[in-house]
């Protein structure tokens, strides 16, 4: 491996790589600041602080959701403040799965970037999709993805 070349990226495809790299760092900014703006607003609902665990509290539907909150609450909901509780858990999970979305279209565009980098033939590039690690990073994407997808669509439904 140390006697590997690899030819560094210049011109049109280093442009890419960095414009999408630009970008997902971006999109990372962007979805911390709405996860911190949930946790204010909740904090601000709640007449307490939160911590980031209570961004799994999103995962639940909107019911379970403002009951893990009461539960978490020095105080009774009213039944305003519930109401408002699942509009912010409905908007916060919105957002989030369209960031987690535009993320994993920009981390697979790259992916093949750097493929191209390494001028992997298309052989190459199966076994290098066939062999790689269960949690591959892409594919952990995916799945939190898909699943936030489903649960924005049962929520709708309910």
């Amino acid at each position: 491996m140390e006697s590997l070349r690899v030819r560094l990226p210049d011109g049109a495809m280093r442009t890419n790589i960095a414009d999408r790299v630009s970008t997902l760092c971006r999109l990372t900014e962007t979805r911390y600041a709405e996860e911190e703006g949930f946790l204010a607003k909740l904090a601000s609902l709640n007449g307490g602080e939160v911590d980031r665990r209570a961004l799994n509290w999103l995962k639940r539907q909107d019911d379970d959701f403002a009951a893990s909150v009461e539960r978490w609450s020095a105080a009774a909901l009213s039944t305003a403040a519930k109401r408002e509780l699942a509009q912010l858990a409905s908007r916060t999970r919105s957002a989030i799965t369209r960031l987690l979305a535009e993320q994993l279209k920009l981390e697979e565009e790259l992916a093949v970037l750097v493929e191209d980098v390494y001028e992997l033939t298309d052989e190459e590039r199966k076994l290098l999709r066939a062999t790689r690690p269960i949690r591959d990073p892409l594919d952990v994407l995916r799945s939190e993805v898909s699943n936030r997808a489903v649960n924005d669509s049962k929520q709708r439904l309910t």
